[in-house]
């Protein structure tokens, strides 16, 4: 049985909409023992080699995301395990499992949901430290968007969170072919579909997904209440 947020998620799906779920690692952490349980016995030999707590929390509270979001749609009621692809991305291949991404930045984890085909998300946070833009701009941009960062820090973060959720949406990872896209000329011709988004001053997010457009709603989980906040 669907919850009253779960029913919600369902209702975008069904309308063809992309629903792009946030949770914040301060809200997970109250879920602890919850985060734990919902592991399966390899992610939680998985969780214990994170050296950093904060690096384990964000794992676990992905994992517990997906699982809460996604569990309602299996066709089978048998918890869901959750494989990588060789480029480390997380799929289901459960029958009636949509698809899904997952990204997560100092304090924050987001969730993505297609039912049309595959998506990709990127979050980063706005605050994190960050040296010579403009050389990195250079190593990884095209072109025209390293002609769009000129020094400008936020506007670095913008493009490269795009191109994160990029490659993720392709699947093939940043190690595979991340200097040869541009995304604006992508945009411009239609060939991926792009969405941005700020959070909360803090955090910059993006997600990306093959045509034909979709709507994004943006949602906060607010695990403690059982509730779900349109931003």
């Amino acid at each position: 049985m669907k919850t009253d947020w779960q029913e919600q998620i369902h209702a975008d799906l069904t309308a063809g909409a992309l629903p792009v779920v946030h949770l914040s690692l301060q809200e997970a952490r109250g879920e602890a023992l919850s985060l734990e349980r919902s592991l399966t016995s390899v992610e939680q030999s998985r969780a214990k080699r994170f050296r950093s707590e904060r690096d384990r929390t964000a794992f676990m509270a992905g994992r517990w995301l997906a699982r809460t979001v996604l569990q309602p749609f299996a066709a089978e009621k048998t918890p869901l395990q959750f494989d990588l692809t060789p480029a480390g991305k997380p799929f289901c291949d459960q029958p009636g499992v949509p698809s899904f991404n997952l990204s997560h930045a100092n304090g924050m984890v987001v969730l993505a949901l297609s039912s049309v085909g595959s998506v990709g998300v990127d979050v980063e946070d706005e605050h994190r430290p960050l040296r010579s833009v403009e050389a990195l701009a250079c190593r990884y941009f095209a072109r025209e968007e390293q002609e769009m960062v000129q020094s400008n820090r936020q506007e670095f973060l913008r493009i490269w969170t795009r191109r994160e959720a990029r490659v993720k949406a392709e699947g093939s990872g940043i190690s595979k072919g991340f200097s040869h896209l541009n995304t604006l000329e992508e945009e411009r011709t239609g060939t991926w579909c792009y969405t941005e988004w700020t959070f909360a001053g803090s955090h910059r997010g993006a997600v990306v997904h093959p045509p034909p457009s979709q709507t994004v709603s943006l949602y906060e989980l607010i695990p403690r209440h059982q509730r779900l906040q349109r931003l």
